[in-house]
């Protein structure tokens, strides 16, 4: 096994980070969250590995104090 580079990849590819969670589950991976250096990440992207297209997952919110 090797890694190697996709260069056929579609959709708008995700920030680097670390100390994110990641979960493969039916053929997609999940990552969320994580640090980019000077940020907290709290997006979803999810690469589908059978079309290689990244798709970004609506992110939660807080509720508004009231709500």
């Amino acid at each position: 096994n090797k890694w190697e580079q996709l260069t056929d990849v579609k959709g708008k590819l995700p920030k680097g980070r670390c100390a994110h969670s990641f979960l493969y589950h039916n053929n997609k991976l999940y990552v969320h969250g994580g640090f980019d250096g000077k940020n907290r990440l709290k997006d979803t992207p999810i690469f589908d590995i059978g079309s290689l297209n990244f798709i970004l997952a609506h992110s939660c919110q807080k509720p508004k104090r009231g709500s």
